[in-house]
């Protein structure tokens, strides 16, 4: 199979767990990481895959959440420096 037909079979797969109840953030987790398992293994061969395709699933979460965080610590900062006295002259009328 292509990869374009193996996304539209997780894909689809994914939507049927939703639909019988499984929460969604589970079920795409699940569908993700077995679909690129899939994907890596046309390629690779199954034992390989299964290394490959569960180390790069573990390494995607980590990099949103750190520029995530990065974030918002970054308006935090924004927010102290745009408090502080000199920025904050507002003469009453």
């Amino acid at each position: 199979m292509d990869p374009l037909q193996i996304g539209i079979t997780v894909t689809s797969v994914m939507m049927f767990m939703i639909f019988f109840g499984m929460r969604v953030a589970f079920a795409s987790a699940l569908a993700g990481t077995a679909g690129l398992v899939w994907i890596l293994s046309t390629k690779l061969g199954l034992e390989k895959a299964m290394f490959a395709g569960l180390g790069m699933a573990g390494t995607i979460p980590h990099s949103k959440s750190v520029t995530f965080a990065s974030r918002i610590a970054t308006y935090i900062y924004f927010d102290w420096f745009f408090s502080l006295p000199s920025w904050n002259n507002k003469k009453t009328i």
